[in-house]
Formats: C-alpha cells, structure tokens, sequence
C-alpha cells in the first residue's frame, strides 16, 4: 500500500513540472489562459507560396499584396498573374482583375481558367455579350456544366432564346438536377409554343424541390395548352372534402351523386390542378384567373367558366378584355344563350375590330345551325339572314338560306337565292341542277 502512494505522489510531481515549464518566463499561471499566436507565414517561403497561404485563409488583400511582388519579380509566370487577379476579383476589385485576366488571354487564349474566372465578373456585371465572347472559345476545349450554364444565362439575357435552349439543355445534360436550369429552360419552351416540353421540364422543377406559385402557374399554362384542362377524372373518397380544393394531392371538382363523402377529382397532372395550387400561393392577379376560367371552358363546363367570366369582367385590364368577352361569348354559346353570346361577341369586335370583325359572321351561321338542329326552321332562316347581311357575296350562304326557305315552303324567297348564287358564281358545276330548281318553284311562287 504504501509503495501505491510512493507512485501517485510521484507522478502528481511529474505533471506538476510539466505544467510549470509550460508557463511562458516571467508569466504567472494566472496570466497564460491564452496559447501564443502561432505566425501565419512560416519564414522561407516565397512571396507566391505566401499569397497562397493568404488567398486560401481568404485574406485577399494580404495575398494581393505577395502576389504583387511575385508578379513584379518574374513577370512570365502566368499562374502568378493568375492569382493575383483571382484575388483581386474576390476582394471586389473587377476592374483591375479584368485587365489582368485579358492579359493572360491574350498571351494564351486557350487558358481555361482564366476564361471562367473572368466570365464570372461580367456575368456579376450582367456583361452578357463579353461573356460569351469569352466563353464560347472556352468551348473548344472545356465541355462542363459551369460553361453551358454561363452561356445559357447569358444567351437567355440578351434574349437569344434558341441558343440560349442550346446551351440550358448541354448544361441539364452535364448536370440533371438544377432545378433552376429546368425552370429557365421550361419558360423557353413555353415561348416557343413547345408545350410538351416545356411542361415535362417544369415537372422535373418541381420534383427537384422548386415549389412556387409562379412554377405553378406555368405548368397550368402548358397543360392548358396541351388541352390536358382536367387530367383523367376519378372517384376519390374524401372526408370533409369541399368541391373547388386541393386535398390529398388532388383537385376536388364535383360530388358523386349518391355516394357519400366521394367526389369526382383531377389530379396533378391537371391544369385545373395547378392553376388551383398557384391560386393557394397567394397568386390570385386577373391573368391567372383568366387562366381559370378558360380551363374551365376547355373542359367544356360552361357553366363554371361563365360564373368566372363574369366576376372578371370588371377586373380585367382593357388590353385583355376583348378576349375576355371573346372567351364570355363562348361559355354562353355552350349554355345556348345565343343572344348574350351574339352580344359579347359585339363588345369584343368593338373593342379589337381587327382581331375580331371577322367572328360575327361565323357567330350568326354557328347560331343558326343550332336552331337548325333544334328544329327551329324560322330561327335558322333569321340568323342566315344576319350573316348574309354581313357578308352578302358568299354563294354558299345564299344556297343554304334558299333550301332553308325551300323547306320553309316560301319558294318565292327559296328561287330569290338560287338566282342570287348563280349570279355569284355562274360557272359553278351544279349550275344546271340550280336552273332546274329555279324553273321548278318558279311555278310554284
């Protein structure tokens, strides 16, 4: 026992000395609670491996200040320009990094790094033209995802869409998940009316974790273009679920009738869908309830997309409320109230007679051929007539309002329009099988 406590004794001696000789001379313990600062730059080094050792702990004005003097030692060394403008670019000096990196350029256009590095700069800059004057030779020997990226921003700036889809899809090919890169190209695609796509590349965004209201709205915009306005409709059981919401990943439509707790859904892959989920966001500005509504009308449920129609029409901005009405015109031809849709259409031709003067004709003979299938022989005569009103040197309109009167048993109207038709076009092939019919009612009036 007594040779143990010879030992402990012994060894508190030990670490005792130990602790004493690492007190600095002339400190007390009190005095040493901090290590003495260890120098920064071991002495031997050069001023370049010193640059080094300033630009990698990111003291960039230190490093500018050795790479300075290696530069001014030994002026052919590139990779001593080379820092030295890297460090100048990220201590926000642009200017003169630039001057430098143009150097090196000129003295060796194939040098990669420096290419990149000052691509960089006037992208930060939004240089666009520079840049790609410095990228595109980059090209010939660097074939990675931070070029074609570079390059597609820039060509997407200025704007050069098709190079700019050029470049986004080498840059998604070297680098699959940017889901900026797809968003960017999705919008490129869009604008090229190339739906398909584009909505294939804002459904990678959003797998990709880039969920906005603004995504949203464009994928309703290519689907409603690809005439996907509902998706493939199914019979969902949802407690407590309310017709016009999102629940459990799927856009509520209707109730089944009879079936409790069940609704009639469309899924995500829906424009209804999406247009809904961009509305959540907060997004509820008149194009996208435009939006909405033209789904609506799409997908043929008049009903819905009238009812929007018309909480817009005091909404809308002026520039688009001739397609509003154009668009309120339809959702009434499809619930058959012919007069407020002949109405609409009037206000849309008032207000872009350019656009629109040449839809009234076609919105008096579309009337008229539903009153024809309805049976209503006055009603399809009345609005052939307005067409010919409108258009009255159209032969094949005269030739449908003779039989019309012909069936009507007013045959003084019927052979009226078949001389009218002959006079329009007298060398037509039938034009024998006309005179027939002329000679044959003229007895008849």
């Amino acid at each position: 026992m007594n040779n143990y406590r010879i030992l402990i004794f012994a060894a508190f001696l030990v670490i005792a000395a130990i602790h004493v000789d690492c007190i600095p001379a002339g400190a007390t313990p009190e005095e040493s609670t901090e290590p003495a600062e260890a120098k920064e730059v071991p002495p031997g080094e050069t001023a370049y491996e010193q640059g080094r050792r300033f630009f990698f702990l990111g003291k960039y004005e230190e490093a500018i200040e050795q790479f300075r003097a290696a530069a001014a030692a030994d002026a052919t060394k590139t990779i001593y320009k080379l820092y030295l403008a890297k460090a100048l670019k990220n201590a926000n000096k642009p200017e003169e990094a630039e001057k430098i990196f143009l150097e090196i350029l000129k003295e060796n256009p194939e040098h990669t790094e420096a290419g990149m590095a000052l691509a960089e700069i006037y992208e930060k800059a939004q240089r666009w033209k520079e840049l790609i004057a410095v990228l595109e030779p980059v090209l010939e020997f660097k074939h990675d995802y931070a070029v074609y990226h570079m390059l597609a921003r820039a060509y997407y700036s200025l704007p050069d869409l098709k190079k700019a889809r050029m470049n986004y899809e080498k840059a998604i090919e070297q680098n699959p998940r940017s889901a900026s890169d797809h968003y960017d190209l999705g919008n490129i695609y869009l604008g090229e009316n190339r739906f398909a796509l584009a909505a294939k590349a804002y459904e990678k965004c959003l797998a990709l974790g880039h969920d906005t209201g603004i995504l949203h709205y464009k994928l309703a915009t290519a689907y409603s273009n690809l005439r996907n306005y509902l998706g493939t409709i199914t019979e969902h059981v949802i407690k407590d679920g309310k017709p016009g919401t999102i629940k459990d990943e799927v856009y509520i439509i209707d109730p089944v009738s009879g079936k409790e707790d069940t609704f009639y859904v469309a899924p995500a892959k829906s424009a209804i869908y999406q247009v809904s989920r961009a509305i959540e966001t907060g997004i509820d500005v008149p194009d996208i309830l435009f939006l909405r509504a033209n789904i609506w009308l799409g997908a043929g449920r008049f009903e819905k997309a009238h009812a929007l129609y018309a909480e817009l029409e005091g909404k809308i901005d002026k520039d688009e409320k001739a397609l509003l009405y154009h668009q309120f015109a339809e959702a009434a031809f499809g619930l058959g109230r012919y007069e407020e849709f002949l109405k609409h259409t009037g206000k849309a031709i008032k207000l872009q007679p350019e656009t629109y003067g040449s839809v009234l004709v076609n919105a008096y003979l579309r009337v008229a051929c539903r009153k024809n299938q309805a049976g209503d022989l006055r009603g399809y005569i009345e609005y052939l007539g307005k067409a010919i009103e409108e258009k009255p040197d159209v032969a094949s309109y005269h030739l449908m309002i003779a039989y019309a009167y012909r069936d009507a048993k007013d045959y003084k109207q019927a052979v009226a329009h078949w001389k009218t038709v002959l006079e329009i076009e007298p060398d037509r092939p039938d034009r024998i099988e006309l005179h027939n019919l002329i000679n044959t009612y003229s007895t008849e009036e």
